[in-house]
């Protein structure tokens, strides 16, 4: 895309509130900033409310849809619908749809899919215990279904992603890595945690769903207080999210060392990163594990599910052990030895993935607009 040409691009993104989606939005609309400031390229922004992107209100025309996560009938009809009679009006040369869904339009599009549920198999009492994370994974997988072989490319956040989206869709894909912008302070001198203190803090940042995988770190908790109280277990669930949260507060509550302290804000859960000596992340199934990159650069031990992601998340990092995310006695087993210091660390080279891929939105741009 030359200087001399016009190029129209809409960002759509009516879905994002909050959290890492909100992340990816801003990333993107940065790296847009810079490549519209050199090039003639104009941008139209679709959004829940304007203030999310309020930073860019007056380089972009950012335009709200308030209503459309009041209801998933609002949303389907703005994806089929209503994004057709947008495209009418705003003329794009690319459309970059970073909600999953793949709208109803004609240009050239790509669309960033962030949530990895409809490659969970859920068990027999999983799906009792959450039917409705069931229900989602199931009109997911028929939500990413429609129109995706109209996008040039599906970007995804790992190599795992990437081999799911292309054995069950057959379309192209691009890997495109998270930005990090943890504001962690790093302590000097940390890399493995002090082995005499009253208590060795572990700590598992997530909302209560199955696929968390709580019940594996829980039962770990309970199998080794069975021998030593000389540690804690913080998590950030109270017990009264969902169904899933009570039953595992009902099981385990009685455990002294398992801290249900609730749901944390980012600058709580980066305060805990400091204090805590390990990160332990069970985790089943996760887009990325954002986490773990967050906490990795505090050079501190971690515990993880020995899966895909949590292997690339943590790719090249020290202090690393992973462990059968189905084996809490195994969990439990690496615990002790590492409150002991004689916990023996996994090594994890991972290299990159194949090209497509991109490791910042900058590059990830310029590779769109070409």
């Amino acid at each position: 895309m030359g200087k001399g040409n016009l190029k129209r691009i809409v960002v759509s993104a009516v879905n994002f509130n909050e959290g890492g989606p909100l992340s990816v939005l801003n990333d993107c609309l940065a790296s847009l900033n810079k490549i519209s400031n050199e090039q003639n390229i104009e941008v139209t922004v679709l959004v829940h409310k304007v203030i999310l992107v309020k930073d860019y209100a007056e380089s972009f025309n950012v335009v709200e849809f308030p209503q459309i996560k009041t209801s998933w009938i609002r949303r389907v009809y703005f994806e089929y619908y209503q994004c057709k009679k947008l495209e009418k009006i705003f003329k794009p040369d690319l459309w970059i749809a970073l909600h999953d869904i793949t709208p109803n339009v004609t240009c050239k599009q790509v669309v960033y899919c962030h949530n990895p549920a409809p490659f969970y198999n859920m068990t027999g009492n999983e799906l009792f215990t959450d039917p409705t994370f069931f229900m989602f994974c199931l009109f997911y997988k028929f939500l990413y279904r429609i129109n995706i072989k109209k996008n040039e490319y599906v970007i995804v956040q790992q190599q795992w992603l990437r081999e799911e989206f292309e054995r069950n869709y057959k379309v192209k894909t691009i890997v495109a890595y998270p930005v990090n912008d943890a504001k962690v302070v790093l302590k000097e001198g940390v890399c493995q945690p002090e082995k005499k203190k009253e208590k060795f803090l572990f700590f598992f940042p997530a909302f209560p769903r199955v696929a968390k995988n709580f019940q594996a770190l829980l039962e770990a908790a309970s199998l080794l207080s069975k021998k030593r109280t000389d540690f804690d277990i913080i998590l950030s669930i109270t017990g009264n999210e969902n169904k899933y949260a009570t039953a595992l507060f009902n099981k385990y509550q009685h455990i002294k060392e398992i801290r249900f302290e609730g749901k944390k804000t980012r600058e709580e859960i980066f305060g805990l990163y400091n204090i805590i000596d390990c990160m332990v992340f069970p985790s089943k199934l996760e887009t990325w594990g954002l986490p773990i990159s967050e906490f990795k650069s505090l050079n501190k031990p971690m515990i993880l599910a020995d899966l895909k992601y949590a292997h690339e998340a943590a790719a090249n990092c020290h202090f690393l052990k992973f462990f059968n995310p189905n084996d809490p006695i195994e969990l439990a087993y690496y615990m002790e030895l590492l409150i002991d210091g004689k916990l023996t660390f996994d090594s994890n080279k991972v290299n990159d993935p194949e090209m497509p891929f991109f490791n910042n939105w900058d590059k990830l741009i310029e590779f769109l607009i070409q």
